[in-house]
Formats: structure tokens, C-alpha cells, sequence
């Protein structure tokens, strides 16, 4: 095509000595042509200019008009994509949409060839135009493109030349033409790009038509009258928003294409529409027997369909309708939040010997991943667990696979090397095994993972573990790869891919989300990836694009970040403590400490007794205590103007019948050490504080001796009640903190098998962006993410130091404690415990600390005017649970806006439970399913004006279970869902107020729903 365009710029220059020259040059081209193929290409002046034309469309109305001539062994499809190809070999029309295997998809003709065979159609009258340049309609019309948008109405003088018509497009400009269909006696192909404004009743009087394709952005209705088509093969209503088709579509019994959009109901009974070949995009959640049909089609080689809800009664119906279809060739599932675990093959074999293309996904195929939402990058679903049995070598035809699996384990990579046809795989991988590499070795070897025939290989995984070895996939030409740098870099600790070894390399594609990665991490991960390009004697095109940089929260001018706070003088302290038992009274003081001047202790064997003075914001000097008994002997600690107390740690043990008592105190000040006091026995306990914080005050248990000890901490140096407090651990190794200041912490994740590994959070700023840390620490260890609960907040740490292999001291265990659990132990309990608890006037809110191959320490970050129950949404209310205190908790993590919907399993109790819910900013959530995997599914679509008002159900005991929920119901403002379950047990019952809703769930589950509370929008 590019002589084309030479052609036409020399033209341009001299136009009037080229000009034949270049017809001439056309009309050999054209003249050229077999017989068959000429009509072809003049028939493709029916398109306006630069219009994309599809290949399938194109050859269906080629067959239609009787273009195209059947061959003894090949069918009329086949024998126009061969027409079709030719037309491209020769250079008349240009490729566009070219797939993996080189077939190009669709076409268009350049400007040049387009005037040429234009007015060569105008000329033989095989197409007329009647757009702004072609007022009039010619005698005994043949083509009709309509295009003109100046006339409301074809002309009565007009009407008389429509009667030879066999093709007619309408294209969206004008739509608004009013067209006399009773004109058309002999049309075969009618493409009204937008029917909305036409009576389409009149259409089902076109008794020769064999392709019809609508179009509009209005619901079209399709009259009862559609089963006068006898020989109608291609319906395409894609692109229209009908509801339904008629029970009469199924007296079309020359249809070989059906396309629908995925919210049409199709008819009962479509079973009987033998010469189906094609099918799409159809949801078979909406037809409980369609199934059974589908099975019945044994010529149908296209299926592509879509499960949006789902009915465990279906899954037998579904296996035994591919199992009918022999002649299947592409097959394209859409499952968004169904599980297609039951599609495995454990107990169902499947070989279907002509499938050539397999789709197995969440959504449509979209041309890159980076392209969709960032909140939506890395799916946490997918419809397969692992790989189906099914997928094996036996697959001969097996070319194209595109599905999603949550993991691939070293077995499925295999089987995928050994298919025989794999041409193109687009592999989504939802989860990555730890410190297990995709390794793709030559075929020689004994661990060889072949891809013979492998030519497009796309990967999208998290954590990429993608290796090539020597020789490896020596025909792949084109790679593209997605990931994530920080959890590539944790799970796989480096970011070798081999690319090197691929000698048949042309192109790469790799696209990398930099969220959660540091600046050092991502320049080194684009340098092993450009080295290893260009070691590649291939020398191929690299394309790498970074993904998501402004989400990053690490300032890329210094390699360890520090906390930056404005200094601001406040009036507040902070309450960190108290450590120690807690039988006895507790004690306190009622003026803000603002400096503390003295402290008195009495101390013998335990500490006895606690007293101190202190200086309150006006200068106004307050004494406290003693707290405790009289014993000991007593010792005073003088504070001189410019000094203040840094630090207090001690002992608790046993003492007499009292478990748990201070037996020892030290305090340190920023000029020297006091103490210690007492005698040193027992758990060690430390309150290390930072340059910008000092003890002004304490609180206590007290009776006959100090049972506990906490303290109050002055943050004139911090930003709105920010406190650092910590670390708690060994010294020696790399620092790590944070670079913007906390305000509320999302979720913690922590990797430990003997000792904590690593640590990793994220945190919202008060600026309410979302912010990530970490992973501070080494590659090893098992992962626990902790997702806190919109009304869940850290408010205590404890753990245990101690030595692991050659390091003194690192953190060996953790356990998070919230307002609503406790989370751990993490790691192994050995070695010196130390423990961070909060009063109920704060919380933590992020974390420092040190860490090298291991954490060594930790610190936290806690804000002490926050409100727990504040934090909520205005108007959202916690209530609940409901149940028995089995099972593990399950929460979400952010404040719910609207339920949009719920999906419950059940049978005689209830399993399991998952919803979607949007937030205040619009954005989609999903949580669960919590529970086990019995039971029967039922989802409820919450329609957009529709609120849950009610939500009822008992409690019983089941299989040795005390309490779980035996049956719920749901009552909304349209109607009742329910009850699902079995009604047995104590009842309880969750009104929402009359100008509120049920908006999201909170639970508690193992294998089933042992306890169930609700959030409750007021507004």
C-alpha cells in the first residue's frame, strides 16, 4: 500500500501528466484479478472513507449477496477468508487488527483504490452512493450506501429505482432518513448502523435476506414478525440494547450467526436452530435451560458467553453441553465473580479435538492491564484455581489460550509447554508461588518446558518469576510482560528474566507498576532488563513503560526517608502504657503534665510506691501520689532546668501472691541514668522515646505496690497528636521510616517462619491519600496481610527479642492487637517479650524500624486525638455481631457508601456469604467469600435506587458447632430475598432506621457463618 501513496505524492506534484498513469497502473491491478475476486473489491465502495471494515462481516455479506461459490471441500466461510486474503496479498485493501498468528482481523482501502473502484461501480452500476456529492439515485440500483444527512427522506421518483437493490448500508449520519422498505424486494445484506429512528417491522417483509445487522443507542424491540426470515444467516444485534428476542427466532432455521448483546434474553427452544455455527456474547445465568439447547447445536464452532451469577443446579448442564459440541472451535468464557473451579476436570473429562481458540477471564480482553483503574491492575479473583485437567497435550488444535488461574504450579507450566499447537498464550496469574521461579528451559534438558510453536507469549503476574534459560521458546517473537516491581523484588529478590537467551526474539513489551517500590529499586530493575536486551544477538524492539510513579510515596533524592513534621506547639499529651498487671485501682492525674520536675520513688525488693511533680501549660506546679504501699526505702530524682526524661524501662515479675508487679524502674534523662530501683527479675519492659518527644508524667495500678506503670508524653515538637515511639530491638542495621506523615493505618502485612522476616503497612495521610511502606526486611517467610475495618484500629503490639543464627537480636515474634482483635502470634515466641499497648484515646497509626535480612526493630507511630468511632463515615454505624465467637474474623477495609450486591451460600445453614459495595468516592469494592465452599449460591443485584432495610435470620447449633448463623433474610425497598438456610434456632432481627440502609457486613467464619454484624448508613 505504500506504492499507492508514492503514487498519489508524485501525483500531487504533477497531477496532470500522472493522473492516467495511475488509473492505468489501478486498472491492471483490477483487470488482473480472478473473476470471482473483482466484484469483491468493488463491492468494499460501499464503505466510506477510512472506515474499518471486519473480515467476519465483510465475508458474511459477500456470501449473502452470492459472491462467494462454494468449493467441494471447503465451506462458503472458508472460501471467502480466502477471497478475503488474496485481496490482502495483493495490496488492494490495507490489514488492520492483525492477531498473534499474523491473520489479519480487518481491512480498509486506502483513499487512492477507493476513488478508483468507486468510480468504477458507479460506472458498471454495482454500487451507488448517496451521500452530500450524489443527490440523485441511479436507475436499477444494485448497492445502496446511504450516507447523506441533508435529506429527511428518499424521494417518490427515487423509490422506483430500489426495487434491484440487493445490499443496503445506512450509516449513522443518516440514520434519520425515513426508508420505504416495502421498496426493497430482492434485498439480501441491510446494515442500519442506527435503527432508532426506523420502523423495523417492515423489515421482517424482506423474505430474501441473509444478513442483517442493527445498530443504536436506544432499545431496539425485534417484532414477533423476525421468523418470516427464512433465509436469514447472520443476525448481529451487538450493538443494539435489545431486552429479549422473540419465541419466533427459532423458526430461522438457515441462522449460522447469532449475535447478541450480553443482557439479551435469548427464546426457549433455540436448540432447534441446527445451522448454528456461531454464538455470542450470551449469558447463560440468564437462561436456566439454555444449557441443554446449546448442546443440541452439533455444528456450533464459536460459543462465547459470559456468567455473571450462578446456580450450582446449572454446573452438570453446562459440562454436558461442551462435551455434545464436537465441532467447537473457540470458546470464550467471561466470568467476573464466578468461580469455574467445578470446570477442573477432577471428575469430568473433556477433549474437545477441534478447538483451536480457548478464553477463559474476568472481563474482556483489554490491550493492557496498566489501562484499567489502578485499584484494579492486580484482580484478586479468578476463575480457575490452577490450571483445568482438561487443558493437555491431546489438545492438538489448540493454538490461542488466553485465561486467568489464581497459581501455576511447576506440573501446569509444563503441560502448557507440551501443547503441540500453543501459538499465542496470554497468561494472567493472580498469585505468585514464593521463591518459585517459572523457569523455561531447552527442550533437550531433562526439566524442559517446550513451547515449540510458540510465537506470542503475554504474561501478567504480580510477582514475576519468569526465567529463560539457554534456548528456550525459539520461535517466541513477541513478549509482554506485567509486574510489579516491589512484589517481584520480594517474592523473587531480583529481576533476572533471561531475556538474553531468546534468540528469536523481535519485540518486548514490559510494563511495570512502580507503586510500593523505592526510586533504587526500579532503576535497578530497568537496567538488569535493558542488559539483558541488549546481550541479545535478536537485538529486539524494547518498549518499557513505567506505571503509576505519582502513587509513589518515596522521595527519590534520598535513599532513607525521614518522617517530616510540623512543628506546631500543643497543649495535648499523649498516653503510652501501662506495663505491669492490672489488678489493682488505677491512678491518674487531672491537669495536662507540661514538665516534670521530680519523681519519688519507693523501692526494696519491688517497687513500692510512685509519686512525682510536674508543671502544667500556665507554669502552675501539681503534685501526684504516692501510688502504692509505704515499704521501701525512698529514693528522689531532681530534673534541673534543660533536662527531661527520655526513658523508663524495668522488670515485672512475681511477687508474693501478685502475679505480676514492677520490680524494678530505671529512668534516663538527656544528661544521665537513675536507678535502677528495686531488684531486676522478671519480663524486661522498655519506653524508649525520640529526640522529639519526653516524659512529663505517669499513671498507674497501684495498691500495696506498683502492679503497673504507663506514661504521659508532651508533643510540642509533633503535628496534630503524632507521637514516635520506639524502636524496641537490636541496633546495628539499616534504618527504615516513613516520608509522609501518617493519619489512619489500612492494612499490615508480615512475613515470618522463625523470626519476623519483614514488615510492610499502608497507611492513609491526612491528606486522605493512600500510602505504602515497606517491605523493610529480607525475601523469606510465610505472608499475613492484616486488612484493618473501616472502624478497626491498631491499638497495641507485643512480640518477643532474641537471637536467630548469627544475629543477637531480632524481632521473633509479633501480635497485633485491635479494637476488635487480636491478630498472631506471627513468627516463634522466644526470646525477651516486649509489649506496646495504647489507652483508648489513641492509636497506631504507622511504623520505623531497622531491618537488614530480618526486622531487628521496631517502632510505631501513634496519634492520640483520634477518636476510634469517630474515624467512621459521618452517619455509619458499626452494629453487632450476631452468633456464637467461632471462626475467623472477617472485616472490610473501607467505609461502605451503597451495597450493590450480596451473594449467599446455603443449605441447611449458611456457608458463606460475599458482597459488592462502592465507597464515598464511587469506587467498587468486593469482599469475601467468607465461609467454607458448600451450599448453593444465590446472589441478589441490587437494582441503583434499591437500599437493604432489614437484614433477619437464627442462630442455632450445627455439626457439633454451638452457634452459627442457620438462615438469613433480606428485606430491601423493593422486595424480600429469602430466607436462605433453615429457620431453626434463636431469631434476630437488624432494622435499619427509616432514613438509613444496610450498606456492608462484618463476620466471623470457618466452615461456616458462625457470627454476622452489619454497617449502617444513617444518611
Amino acid at each position: 500500500m505504500d506504492e499507492w501513496s508514492s503514487v498519489y505524492n508524485s501525483i500531487s506534484a504533477e497531477h496532470n501528466s500522472h493522473l492516467e498513469d495511475m488509473w492505468r497502473i489501478l486498472s491492471f491491478s483490477y483487470h488482473d484479478l480472478p473473476s470471482m475476486l473483482k466484484p469483491c473489491l468493488l463491492y468494499l465502495s460501499l464503505f466510506p472513507e477510512d472506515h474499518k471494515v471486519e473480515k467476519d462481516d465483510l465475508i458474511w455479506r459477500w456470501i449473502g449477496e452470492g459472491l462467494v461459490h462454494e468449493k467441494h471441500d471447503r465451506s462458503l466461510y472458508k472460501v471467502g477468508e480466502d477471497y478475503f486474503n488474496d485481496l490482502i496479498n495483493r495490496s488492494l485493501v490495507q490489514p488492520v487488527d492483525v492477531d498473534d498468528h499474523g491473520r489479519v482481523q480487518a481491512c480498509r482501502v486506502h483513499d487512492i483504490v477507493l476513488e478508483y473502484i468507486t468510480t468504477l461501480s458507479l460506472e458498471e452500476n454495482l454500487v451507488t452512493i448517496n451521500g452530500p456529492d450524489t443527490q440523485h439515485l441511479s436507475n436499477k440500483v444494485r448497492r445502496l450506501s446511504l450516507r447523506n444527512d441533508e435529506e429527511n427522506a428518499i424521494s417518490q421518483e427515487a423509490k422506483s429505482c430500489l426495487f434491484h437493490v440487493r445490499s443496503l448500508c445506512v450509516f449513522c449520519h443518516a440514520a434519520d432518513l425515513k426508508l420505504p422498505f416495502s421498496s426493497f424486494q430482492v434485498l439480501r445484506v441491510l446494515d442500519l448502523e442506527d435503527c432508532s429512528g426506523q420502523n423495523i417491522g417492515h423489515i421482517c417483509n424482506l423474505v430474501h435476506l441473509r444478513y442483517l445487522r442493527l445498530g443504536g443507542a436506544h432499545c431496539v424491540e425485534i417484532p414477533k414478525q423476525i421468523g418470516n426470515l427464512q433465509f436469514l444467516q447472520t443476525l448481529d444485534l451487538k450493538q443494539t440494547k435489545t431486552k429479549a428476542l422473540p419465541s419466533t427466532l427459532i423458526q430461522l432455521r438457515r441462522l449460522v450467526r447469532l449475535c447478541v448483546d450480553r443482557k439479551t434474553m435469548l427464546p426457549e427452544g433455540i436448540g432447534s436452530m441446527l445451522s448454528l455455527e456461531e454464538l455470542s456474547e450470551v449469558d447463560i445465568s440468564k437462561h436456566p435451560n439454555l444449557m441443554e439447547e446449546l448442546g443440541k447445536l452439533c455444528k456450533l464452532r464459536v460459543l462465547d458467553m459470559s456468567i455473571d451469577t450462578w446456580d450450582r443446579r446449572q454446573r452438570e448442564p453446562l459440562l454436558k453441553c461442551l462435551c455434545n459440541l464436537k465441532e467447537l472451535q473457540t470458546l470464550r468464557i467471561c466470568a467476573a465473580d464466578v468461580s469455574l473451579d467445578f470446570m477442573l476436570g477432577n471428575d469430568w473429562c473433556w477433549t474437545p479435538p477441534h478447538l483451536q481458540r480457548l478464553t477463559a477471564g474476568i472481563g474482556r480482553q483489554i490491550e493492557h492491564i496498566f489501562s484499567l483503574n489502578p485499584s484494579s491492575v492486580w484482580s484478586e479473583f479468578s476463575p480457575f484455581s490452577r490450571l483445568p485437567n482438561w487443558i493437555k497435550p491431546a489438545l492438538n488444535n489448540l493454538s490461542e489460550l488466553s485465561i486467568v488461574v489464581n497459581t501455576l504450579p511447576r506440573k501446569d507450566l509444563e503441560v502448557l509447554g507440551a501443547l503441540p499447537a500453543l501459538y499465542s498464550l496470554d497468561l494472567h496469574i493472580v498469585k505468585a508461588c514464593v521463591k518459585q521461579r517459572m523457569e523455561i528451559f531447552d527442550k533437550s534438558t531433562d526439566n524442559a518446558v517446550q513451547f515449540r510453536c510458540l510465537a506470542n507469549f503475554k504474561l501478567v503476574s504480580r510477582a514475576s518469576g519468569l526465567v529463560f534459560r539457554e534456548h528456550a521458546m525459539q520461535r517466541l517473537r513477541v513478549l509482554s510482560l506485567s509486574f510489579s516491581i516491589a512484589e517481584t523484588k520480594y517474592v523473587h529478590g531480583d529481576f533476572y528474566l533471561g531475556l538474553d537467551k531468546l534468540t528469536s526474539l523481535k519485540a518486548v513489551d514490559i510494563g511495570i507498576d512502580c507503586r510500593c517500590a523505592t526510586p533504587w529499586e526500579v532503576r535497578h530493575a530497568e537496567v538488569a532488563i535493558r542488559d539483558s536486551i541488549n546481550s541479545n544477538p535478536s537485538h529486539p524492539i524494547l518498549d518499557l513503560r513505567r506505571h503509576f510513579e505519582r502513587d509513589n510515596p518515596w522521595d527519590i533524592t534520598r535513599e532513607i526517608p525521614e518522617l517530616e513534621i510540623i512543628m506546631q506547639e500543643l497543649a495535648e499529651v499523649a498516653i503510652l502504657g501501662p506495663w505491669g498487671g492490672n489488678r489493682a485501682r488505677l491512678h491518674g492525674i487531672n491537669v495536662a503534665p507540661h514538665h516534670l520536675r521530680s519523681v519519688i520513688i519507693r523501692s526494696g525488693m519491688v517497687i513500692d510506691s510512685l509519686a512525682f511533680t510536674y508543671c502544667d501549660h500556665n507554669g502552675q506546679q501539681e503534685t501526684a501520689g504516692p501510688w502504692g504501699g509505704s515499704g521501701g526505702r525512698e529514693h528522689t530524682i531532681y530534673l534541673d532546668t534543660g533536662e527531661f526524661l527520655c526513658n523508663i524501662s524495668g522488670t515485672i515479675g512475681v511477687f508474693g501472691s501478685l502475679p505480676n508487679v514492677v520490680t524494678s524502674l530505671t529512668f534516663t534523662t538527656n544528661i544521665c541514668s537513675h536507678g535502677p530501683f528495686g531488684v531486676r527479675r522478671g519480663h524486661p519492659f522498655d519506653i524508649p522515646m525520640q529526640r522529639n518527644g519526653r516524659i512529663v508524667g505517669f499513671f498507674a495500678h497501684a495498691g500495696w505496690y506498683v502492679d503497673a506503670i504507663g506514661v504521659y508524653v508532651n508533643l510540642t515538637e509533633e503535628e496534630d497528636g503524632l507521637a514516635k515511639f520506639g524502636p524496641w530491638g537490636g541496633d546495628g542495621v539499616r534504618s527504615h521510616d516513613i516520608v509522609v506523615a501518617p493519619h489512619r493505618l489500612e492494612s499490615v502485612t508480615i512475613c515470618s517462619c522463625f523470626v519476623i522476616d519483614s514488615l510492610a503497612f499502608s497507611y492513609i495521610d491526612r491528606n486522605g491519600q493512600c500510602r505504602t511502606s515497606g517491605r523493610w526486611g529480607g525475601p523469606g517467610g510465610a505472608s499475613n496481610t492484616i486488612s484493618l475495618g473501616p472502624s478497626e484500629f491498631l491499638t497495641g503490639i507485643s512480640g518477643t527479642i532474641g537471637q536467630y543464627e548469627e544475629h543477637s537480636n531480632v524481632i521473633t515474634s509479633l501480635r497485633l492487637v485491635t479494637n476488635a482483635r487480636s491478630y498472631g502470634p506471627f513468627g516463634e515466641t522466644k526470646g525477651t517479650p516486649f509489649h506496646i499497648p495504647l489507652q483508648s484515646n489513641g492509636c497506631i497509626v504507622g511504623f520505623f524500624g531497622r531491618a537488614d535480612k530480618f526486622l531487628n526493630a521496631i517502632g510505631v507511630y501513634t496519634n492520640h486525638k483520634i477518636e476510634i468511632m469517630q474515624q467512621l463515615q459521618a452517619g455509619l454505624v458499626r452494629i453487632g455481631p450476631w452468633g456464637g465467637d467461632g471462626g475467623m474474623c472477617h472485616d472490610i477495609d473501607a467505609a461502605p457508601h451503597h451495597l450493590e450486591s450480596v451473594t449467599i451460600c446455603s443449605c441447611l445453614v449458611i456457608d458463606s456469604i460475599a458482597f459488592s459495595f462502592r465507597d464515598h468516592k464511587g469506587q467498587k469494592h468486593y469482599a469475601g467469600p467468607w465461609g467454607g465452599c458448600g451450599g448453593n449460591d444465590h446472589k441478589i443485584q441490587l437494582e441503583p435506587s434499591e437500599t437493604v432495610v432489614k437484614l433477619s435470620g437464627t442462630i442455632g447449633a450445627f455439626g457439633g458447632i454451638p452457634n452459627v448463623v442457620t438462615s438469613l433474610t433480606l428485606v430491601t425497598s423493593s422486595g424480600r430475598y429469602g430466607p436462605y438456610g433453615r429457620e431453626e434456632g434463636i431469631a434476630f432481627h437488624v432494622p435499619a432506621r427509616s432514613n438509613g440502609s444496610i450498606v456492608g457486613f462484618f463476620a466471623q467464619a470457618e466452615e461456616y457463618i458462625t457470627a454476622i454484624g452489619v454497617y449502617v448508613s444513617t444518611q
